[in-house]
């Protein structure tokens, strides 16, 4: 009879203790869902990104951004910081020179892990546009 209620007593434990508990958060579950260029135009590369899941209060997303690469070599990384939505859009302005080929791939880092996105390959049809005003030293 003791062994049945000391066996019943620890079949209660293990139901109390394996509750589940909600406050809990799992890293692996935020991801960039979603990244894609919108427009890649003579003004900028547009781009916009979405992460799962939407409510993103328990992660503490302490930084998030664009990487961008040229044939595998660092070129710019855009650090635009925190992050209370579950999207953010990004413009590259410079940097880039028409006609050439990039890499660029976003990522977020928070208190619980970090995520990177697919890297998508795109021609820059950016233009700079850059006017002389002066030469030195003159003759």
């Amino acid at each position: 009879m003791l062994k049945k209620l000391t066996l019943l007593f620890l079949c209660i434990g293990l139901f109390i203790t394996c509750e589940e508990d909600e406050n809990l958060v799992n890293p692996y579950d935020l991801k960039i869902s979603s990244f894609q260029i919108i427009t890649n135009n003579e003004n900028s590369i547009y781009t916009k990104t979405y992460i799962t899941p939407e409510n993103l209060d328990n992660y503490n997303i302490t930084d998030h951004g664009i990487v961008i690469l040229k044939n595998g070599t660092l070129i710019d990384r855009l650090n635009f910081g925190q992050l209370q939505q579950s999207y953010f859009d990004s413009n590259i302005r410079s940097g880039i020179v028409k006609g050439e080929r990039y890499e660029i791939f976003p990522f977020i880092f928070s208190e619980k892990g970090f995520a990177y996105g697919d890297t998508l390959s795109f021609e820059s049809n950016v233009e700079v546009n850059v006017t002389i005003t002066d030469l030195y030293p003159r003759s």
